[in-house]
């Protein structure tokens, strides 16, 4: 199998991006600790409304964390990818800028018009003008060093993603214990050492994945905790693979993307699904989960069906995190591209 043969990784992969692949639960880690130790002033822990700023594979860390954190969060989030922000920020506004270079032209200005509005402002990045900025102005900031680990935004989704949660912590706005960040670490280190280049394709479930879906167009499915993660898998087969994918929330694809399939007889001919289950659904849910493998079967569109072994919301969103950047992995070296690609290496130097 091509995706056994060391040679592929060592013409594709020249920068070793799988190192920070295969360690990303050290990222995660390292991330929580940090940010939720961080300083937080009284009047951060009294805002009534977040609002994290992104743009591309770093907009993912608000998304992700929005979803594990739905049922939990004291306060409304909202993720923007654009430098417009709502009316509503305001002084009791906390706006937390991720971006990986610190360099984002958009986030730059976000947080410009965040602090002319008196909003409490947090950063995540690597460096660059935000983490100077930040520093500039005694905010909250976590700069992590990507160092291996995060060659580019995508790779860079564990220490955006964890540092986000530590912040939220670090602010009080959540509760998420030591013991739950380090089970959902666990669960990543579960994946990468099942995932891994040296286990063979017969054996290794994101190379079967990746194989089945080499060449085809995809659509992930997620709900609830998970659909953030459905998110992020879709937007890192895109940036890191190079093949088109996109991503639906179930219950909301029932009422919307069947319809799509309605297209002309082999107009969906390329399409394939994966599904992301979980027993920690609701029953509505994992019903209507069925009931879309139900349909998708009627229009011959393949799935493939993840199911996720997490006992808590956190675990299985950390879970299918590392699962869905190895597939995109696998498929850049099918696809013969660097993980990092041209367009990621063109934005960083913005």
């Amino acid at each position: 199998m091509l995706l056994d043969d060391t040679k592929m990784y060592e013409m594709y992969d020249k920068n070793e991006a799988s190192y920070g692949l295969e360690h990303l639960g050290i990222a995660a880690e390292r991330a929580f600790l940090v940010a939720s130790a961080l300083h937080m002033r009284a009047a951060y822990k009294t805002v009534q409304q977040v609002v994290v700023v992104g743009m591309g594979a770093s907009a993912l860390a608000g998304h992700v964390a929005k979803s594990i954190l739905a049922a939990g969060m004291k306060v409304p989030v909202l993720v923007l990818s654009t430098d417009l922000l709502p009316a509503f920020v305001n002084g009791k506004t906390l706006v937390i800028a991720v971006s990986f270079s610190g360099n984002t032209k958009e986030v730059l200005s976000a947080v410009k018009e965040a602090a002319s509005r008196r909003a409490k402002v947090c950063v995540i990045t690597s460096g660059g003008k935000l983490a100077a900025a930040a520093k500039r102005a005694k905010v909250p900031v976590y700069v992590y060093d990507a160092g291996d680990f995060a060659l580019s935004p995508n790779f860079a989704i564990a220490f955006s993603t964890f540092g986000l949660l530590g912040l939220l912590k670090a602010a009080q706005l959540v509760r998420i214990s030591q013991k739950e960040v380090k089970a959902a670490i666990a669960a990543m280190v579960d994946v990468a050492d099942t995932c891994a280049l040296t286990v063979s394709s017969g054996s290794n479930p994101a190379k079967i994945v990746a194989n089945a879906l080499h060449g085809r167009t995809l659509v992930v499915f997620g709900a609830e905790h998970l659909t953030g993660s459905a998110r992020a898998f879709s937007v890192h087969v895109r940036e890191v693979s190079g093949q088109l994918a996109g991503n639906e929330d179930v219950p909301d694809a029932l009422h919307t993307f069947l319809d799509a399939l309605l297209a002309p007889k082999g107009a969906c001919s390329n399409l394939h699904a994966l599904t992301l289950r979980s027993s920690l659904y609701k029953k509505i849910n994992r019903d209507q989960f069925e009931q879309l493998a139900v349909e998708l079967e009627k229009h011959d569109v393949p799935v493939i069906d993840y199911e996720t072994r997490g006992k808590t919301v956190l675990e299985e969103a950390a879970e299918v995190m590392q699962f869905g950047l190895f597939v995109s992995y696998y498929l850049a070296m099918l696809n013969k591209i660097a993980p990092e690609t041209a367009e990621v290496a063109t934005r960083l130097k913005q």
